[in-house]
Formats: structure tokens, C-alpha cells, sequence
């Protein structure tokens, strides 16, 4: 018997050709409302997978709506077509309550289908008024990349910014006084729809000099304590 994994990770995704020819890529326009609601849900055993695609794209004749893949602990559920239509006419400022409630509809539907207790329905339920509750935005404290200069004198503290536009992350230095000497310093050129935690792993200072790497010690972002620019 395969081993029950806990809800990890959601996808949204939409037909690529669509994609192409309209400019309307699904992952991009969610990308906020799945980082935001993924970060409030506990950690639950929806169907026993870890991850979930949400397909905005037609069914094939041999796919059932709900599909399951119990070794690898991956799942995929087509929305209706109907939905679909719906989709494509959305004017923007009705796209992220819209996400969220196909969001909150699928996981529901899911559950309910493997038998889920009641108890799960009422978590989804409330991460999604948590979103609202925030205005689908999010600002992370980076704990584990903020950090005091070898000396003292600097404190970094970095930040993930995740909002409609996409997602940022800044530094914020501070000097020994905890006056804000260089107030959101961009590591990135411009918000994006990729997660970048996989980018921003590790950090260090070298004299005044805060520098954030990969995990493979590669420089992704560098900032001098007395200067108004990321290197």
C-alpha cells in the first residue's frame, strides 16, 4: 500500500497553444493568489497526494475528470468546460477571486470524493478567507537569509514581497543605530511569476558587503551597506 503524502504543492495550468496565440498563460495570472493560499493552508492529507494540477485546458476522450497517480503521489482534475469559456473572458480584476474559488471548489470536490472528514472542507475554507483577509498579498521575513555583519555595524534583513505584480525580494539595511541606512534594495530587475526561493538560498557578509547566493555558492544578488544599488 502506498504511503498518504500531505497537499505540497498546486499547478495551474492552460492549454499552451491558447497560451501562445492570446498571451494567456494561467500560471502567470495565479502564480499570486497559489503562492498566497498555499502558504496559509496546513499541511493536509487532501487525497494523498502531494501535488495537485488544476488543467484549464480540454479533457481527453481517455481522462477521466479526476485522476490520481498513488505512486507517485500526483494528481491532476480538469475544470468543467464551461469554466473554460468563462475563463478566458474574465476582465483582470475578477481573475483572483476567481482563481480562488476554482481554487477552493476543486480541492473541496476532491476531498469529498476520497472521503475526506468534514473537518478539511472547513480548512480550505477558511486559508481562502485568510487570502481575502490579506488582499492576496503576502510579505515574507527571510529568516534564515537576514543576517548581522561580521563586525556589527550592518544588519540585513531580506523580504519576499509576493502581490499581484508577481514576486519581489529586497534587503532592508539597517546600521548598529537600527537606523534604515538602504530601504528595498531589489534583488530582482522586476516582479516575476517564477518562484525564486531556489535562487535566494544562502547569505554572508563580506566587510560591508552582503551577498546572497544559490545553493551551489553562486552569486544571485549583492549589495554594499553604503550604497543605494544591488550588484
Amino acid at each position: 500500500m502506498n504511503k498518504r503524502r500531505k497537499f505540497a504543492l498546486l499547478c495551474l495550468e492552460g492549454d499552451k497553444k491558447y497560451g501562445k496565440e492570446h498571451d494567456f498563460w494561467v500560471n502567470q495570472r495565479a502564480f499570486h493568489v497559489i503562492e498566497v493560499f498555499m502558504h496559509f493552508l496546513p499541511k493536509i492529507d487532501l487525497d494523498g497526494s502531494s501535488k495537485l494540477t488544476i488543467l484549464f485546458k480540454e479533457k481527453k476522450e481517455n481522462e477521466r475528470q479526476y485522476m490520481k497517480n498513488e505512486f507517485q503521489g500526483v494528481s491532476w482534475y480538469y475544470v468543467d468546460e464551461a469554466e473554460i469559456d468563462k475563463h478566458r473572458q474574465l476582465k483582470r480584476e475578477d481573475e483572483e477571486e476567481y482563481y480562488l474559488n476554482i481554487i477552493v471548489d476543486t480541492l473541496k470536490t476532491i476531498a469529498r470524493m476520497d472521503g475526506r472528514p468534514e473537518e478539511i472542507l472547513d480548512v480550505i475554507d477558511k486559508t481562502a478567507q485568510t487570502v481575502r483577509d490579506n488582499n492576496f498579498e503576502l510579505l515574507l521575513h527571510i529568516k534564515k537569509l537576514s543576517k548581522t555583519s561580521t563586525d556589527g555595524q550592518y544588519r540585513a534583513n531580506v523580504y519576499r514581497h509576493i502581490s499581484s505584480f508577481g514576486e519581489s525580494w529586497y534587503v532592508e539595511i539597517k546600521d548598529k543605530d537600527k537606523n534604515i541606512t538602504r530601504h528595498s534594495i531589489d534583488l530582482l530587475k522586476k516582479p516575476t511569476s517564477i518562484s525564486q526561493t531556489g535562487i535566494f538560498v544562502l547569505s554572508r557578509w563580506e566587510g560591508s558587503r552582503f551577498i546572497v547566493t544559490d545553493r551551489f555558492g553562486r552569486v544571485t544578488a549583492a549589495v554594499e551597506a553604503n550604497t543605494n544599488n544591488a550588484l
